[in-house]
């Protein structure tokens, strides 16, 4: 029983059966037999048993009542809160389920999104290096230009600096006889061609002027 209070109850019953059967059946008893002049007999103990008889079933009775109440208050109770507990794991659970539903939605959400991240990622990649490779071949282009012109320039600037001294030789070259020809005014060595060829029409001259010497 859960019932703290039970035997409490049941001993004041029990004490209140047997007071009343004390202080008022038996008295009247024993009260009745004198007026009729059979205190002590037969009679009088016979009354007396059926009393006591009938106050121990009475007690009986009252007794059985009232721990057959409470038995079924406590199991009452007890499937109230066994409903309850089952209600609440079932609360719990369902909570527990939408809580992981949520957790799983979530994970596939972030799955989803780092999916198409990465996917913006590669492709903002794949466009660097689109443009890091052309970067590079417009460098490789505009050097291999730059490296044309200086080498244009460079001719023409060697062509400049033996220019004189081919028309040196040329005009020279009208005064002499050996009729010697300067070659094609090419950068580099057709310049130093025309330039030996130019100083030796200047010593013909020189010897024409000279008488040889």
């Amino acid at each position: 029983m859960n019932n703290p209070y039970l035997p409490q109850q049941a001993q004041a019953i029990t004490q209140q059966v047997t007071q009343n059967l004390q202080n008022n059946v038996l008295p009247g008893i024993n009260s009745g037999a004198m007026a009729a002049g059979g205190f002590g007999g037969s009679r009088h103990g016979i009354a007396q048993g059926l009393a006591i008889g009938q106050t121990n079933q009475g007690l009986s009775n009252s007794l059985a009542n009232l721990y057959g109440s409470a038995y079924d208050s406590d199991q009452n109770r007890n499937l109230q809160q066994s409903l309850a507990t089952m209600q609440n794991d079932t609360q719990r659970l369902g909570m527990q389920n939408q809580y992981n539903l949520g957790l799983g939605n979530l994970a596939l959400g972030n799955k989803q999104a780092d999916q198409s991240f990465y996917g913006q990622q590669r492709g903002q990649d794949l466009q660097g290096a689109q443009l890091g490779l052309q970067a590079w071949q417009m460098g490789q282009q505009g050097m291999a230009n730059r490296g044309l012109g200086l080498g244009q320039a460079g001719q023409m600037q060697q062509a400049g600096q033996w220019a004189p001294y081919q028309q040196f030789g040329n005009a020279l070259s009208q005064f002499s006889g050996l009729n010697r020809t300067t070659g094609q005014t090419t950068p580099g060595v057709g310049a130093f061609n025309g330039f030996l060829g130019g100083a030796l029409n200047g010593v013909d001259l020189w010897r024409m002027l000279t008488g040889g010497n």
